[in-house]
């Protein structure tokens, strides 16, 4: 059960409000046709939430230390970050981002992977949520090698998507696994069904992202 005691009001607050509100907005976001206003509204109002709630979160891992926490907070960060860079214009400043937050997964991968044998040795169950968390990463950030060899104007719409599915999937099961004793839900029960619906999101509304990816107009060869 979740302990508010420890932390900061304003920020066990801001975490609670900013969060709630985030998870309605990603319900519009799904539901709205993808691309439409509802849709681009919704979703920047689910991602401004969401930063809010990962960066409280933060601050309740740094207090009370805790690897779930951490982990989803960080990979919350990032996934919505390259999230909204996709669909912005190619700019100088755009793609330092991207090589930023790509260099930032490398070393998330790295940290996760190390931390995961850390673990693994003293037989701890926080093996699990690292060595996931550092398997996304990973295939996070090989997606960012390829986004930067491919056609970035049809290949945004995927990756939009593929973050936006995990971030979503996060955000849907954190609850969950913090108030699990209330439910009484095993915490790796909770995890791995949490960690689900990324691929479920991903498969329902990937024939739309191809779509848009095919409606496209493709960049004029010089």
């Amino acid at each position: 059960m979740f302990d508010p005691d420890p932390y900061p009001p304003i920020v066990y607050w801001a975490h609670v409000v900013f969060g709630f509100a985030a998870s309605a907005a990603a319900l519009l976001a799904l539901a709205a046709t993808k691309g439409a206003r509802l849709h681009v509204r919704s979703g920047r109002v689910y991602a401004f939430g969401m930063i809010v709630a990962s960066l409280s979160a933060l601050t309740f891992a740094a207090i009370r230390f805790s690897p779930p926490v951490l982990f989803d907070s960080l990979l919350m960060l990032y996934a919505l970050s390259t999230a909204l860079l996709a669909h912005q214009a190619p700019s100088a400043a755009v793609r330092f981002l991207e090589t930023l937050f790509t260099g930032v997964g490398v070393l998330a991968t790295l940290a996760l992977t190390a931390a995961g044998v850390a673990f693994a040795t003293q037989g701890s169950l926080n093996v699990v949520p690292a060595g996931l968390h550092a398997l996304i990463f990973g295939s996070l950030v090989v997606g960012d090698f390829r986004f930067r060899r491919r056609d970035r104007a049809t290949e945004r719409h995927h990756r939009h998507l593929v973050r936006m599915a995990w971030a979503v999937a996060i955000g849907a099961y954190a609850p969950l696994f913090t108030f699990r004793e209330v439910f009484g839900l095993g915490s790796m029960t909770v995890y791995f069904v949490g960690m689900s619906l990324g691929p479920i999101i991903l498969l329902a509304f990937r024939s739309q992202a191809l779509s848009l990816a095919a409606a496209t107009p493709k960049p004029r060869v010089p």
